[in-house]
């Protein structure tokens, strides 16, 4: 059994026995982008937020996949809620700023 797979068993295995933890939710979201899974990512980290609405790591994860699968509105709205949380966080400045530039919005992006 390969690791990712062996992880992938291990964290259905842990929502199996406390599906409202949501770490194990994130931990998988994770599993899914090493496989290349953007979107089952996306779907583990909006249940794990559901949960946890205030993981950072979480919110920064979910952001970073959006824009991997090029929904920059939905990274957007997932930067600034985790600028909500924490306003200096500096990989939400900078992701915002990218979609900024990259949308040519440059006054946003300042």
């Amino acid at each position: 059994m390969g690791k990712l797979l062996e992880a992938k068993t291990s964290y259905r295995r842990a929502i199996s026995l406390d599906p409202k933890f949501h770490l194990p939710h994130f931990y998988l979201a994770l599993v899914h982008c090493a496989e290349g899974d953007a979107q089952a990512a996306v779907d583990r980290c909006r249940t794990a937020i559901m949960l946890q609405p205030n993981d950072k790591e979480v919110h920064r994860l979910l952001a970073a996949t959006l824009t991997t699968l090029g929904d920059s509105r939905g990274a957007q709205d997932s930067y600034e809620r985790l600028l909500a949380i924490d306003s200096r966080d500096l990989d939400a400045l900078v992701g915002l700023g990218k979609l900024f530039r990259d949308a040519k919005q440059y006054d946003h992006a300042r």
